[in-house]
């Protein structure tokens, strides 16, 4: 795998106190190490998710959305994991050359519809 990041807060670790959570970063969200990696938290989550990735992203192995449906699906919890096709990593950032508009508007579009209905 990739080099392991500082770890980062996860949806698991509060669970019940946020309704939705967004991630548009998939970097250290499943990891290959024993000592807490964050979907194996999925068992504590309460809240709706939204992940939104980039399709190309050299720092998110091909195992991450597989390993991280299978971890939501397992233990029941409401989401929406969405690959964003002709996307690389940076794509929301328009100061980046990678920049898509479409993309960056479908995914923040995506984010804040979540946050309407869990949050009214």
């Amino acid at each position: 795998m990739h080099e392991r990041p500082e770890r980062r807060f996860s949806a698991g670790d509060l669970p019940g106190v946020f309704s939705s959570r967004v991630s548009l970063c998939g970097v250290g969200i499943v990891i290959n190490e024993e000592d807490s990696p964050p979907h194996l938290l999925a068992e504590r989550m309460k809240e709706e998710l939204y992940f939104g990735f980039s399709e190309v992203d050299d720092l998110v192995p091909e195992i991450v959305i597989p390993a991280l449906e299978a971890a939501l699906k397992n233990n029941g919890i409401r989401y929406e994991c969405k690959p964003i096709p002709g996307t690389r990593d940076g794509f929301s950032f328009e100061e980046r050359s990678v920049y898509n508009r479409e993309a960056a508007k479908d995914i923040w579009e995506n984010a804040f519809a979540l946050f309407d209905c869990r949050l009214g």
